[in-house]
């Protein structure tokens, strides 16, 4: 029977401590250590292990086999460079880096120690995106892809957030896995990028965003659009901290310094669509199907179905979209909660 890995695991946020449950659960890996500035509270399993505040003097001294870097992004680059140079393997949480002469700098590092590098890619191994992706390329070509992930927080999640948007914006945190996922479906090659971003919050730093755009185009002539946010406005904030949910509010646009919100609930529990006051027929559908509004719609910009396994299919209210996207408007989707 061969030698279990020697695994030094770097970050214990999130996903850093879902990785080193993992490994001390294998008993294909044995941890030697783990690394994070300050010492978090763990699961009663990982008790036992060594927290090192220093990465660089934790690979030095304990010379494990293989580096687990699920840091924030700003260090991973240098970290990943670092294990190769002393002779580890590498996982290392997505992205890879935060830049792409960096992301180069440690492909390049491992090629020339003749070591694995590994990014967490989760979608690529999950059943339910694997089948997506299969059943989506017997269609063939050009695909449109829309993506949506839309992360509202408060309290602890929002501080996390905070935390993660000092490094790195939401359409690169999970962005990657999607324009990943699109990739697999296409096979093309992808010859423009586009983006945008927009700060939503006071919280964060000036030339920082919570909310982006992502568009992608590839050589068969596929279209990616993703969009992404984490937290809430600061509008949204101060109803959370009121305890009230922002999904309680239809939407919310600015002109100037005007503030024009609108409840939704009572037009939806009555058929009407609240932007409107007209009548809604995607919403009587639903009720005539047994359904509840809100087990599959969601109001906003643009209304949206979403499948058990997160599938959407859209469909743009041009009339509504025409009057809150001229010059002074700046729309923001206040969103029901799927159920489906």
């Amino acid at each position: 029977m061969s030698k279990p890995v020697r695994v030094l695991v770097a970050g214990l946020g999130n996903m850093g401590r879902s990785h080193a449950l993992a490994y001390h659960n294998n008993p294909g890996f044995e941890i030697v250590g783990l690394v994070n500035r300050s010492k978090p509270v763990l699961a009663p399993e990982l008790g036992s292990y060594t927290i090192h505040p220093d990465f660089t003097t934790a690979l030095k001294e304990l010379k494990p086999d293989l580096c687990s870097i699920c840091t924030y992004s700003d260090s991973h680059a240098d970290y990943a460079v670092m294990a190769f140079e002393a002779g580890c393997d590498v996982f290392i949480e997505k992205p890879l880096a935060t830049t792409v002469a960096d992301a180069e700098r440690v492909v390049a590092a491992a090629r020339k120690a003749g070591k694995k590098l590994v990014v967490g890619y989760i979608l690529r191994h999950h059943p339910s995106w694997i089948r997506l992706i299969t059943e989506a390329r017997k269609l063939g070509g050009p695909y449109v892809f829309r993506m949506n992930l839309n992360q509202q927080s408060s309290g602890p999640t929002w501080m996390t957030h905070k935390s993660l948007m000092e490094t790195t914006p939401p359409i690169v945190d999970c962005g990657v896995h999607y324009v990943d996922v699109m990739c697999q479906i296409t096979d093309a090659k992808a010859v423009e990028v586009r983006g945008m971003g927009l700060r939503l919050s006071n919280e964060i730093a000036d030339d920082m965003y919570n909310y982006g755009h992502l568009q992608v185009l590839y050589e068969d002539g596929s279209l990616g659009w993703y969009r992404s946010r984490l937290g809430a406005d600061d509008l949204g904030n101060r109803l959370l901290r009121e305890g009230r949910h922002v999904a309680q509010w239809f939407g919310f646009h600015r002109h100037g310094s005007e503030c024009q919100v609108r409840r939704h609930r009572h037009a939806y529990e009555d058929g009407r669509h609240s932007r409107s006051q007209g009548r809604n027929r995607c919403g009587r559908k639903i009720r005539a199907q047994g359904r509840r509004p809100e087990d599959g719609w969601r109001a906003g910009t643009s209304g949206t179905l979403r499948s058990r396994a997160g599938l959407c299919a859209e469909s743009h209210h041009r009339k509504h979209q025409s009057r809150t996207t001229h010059g002074r408007c700046r729309p923001v989707a206040a969103h029901l909660p799927c159920r489906g």
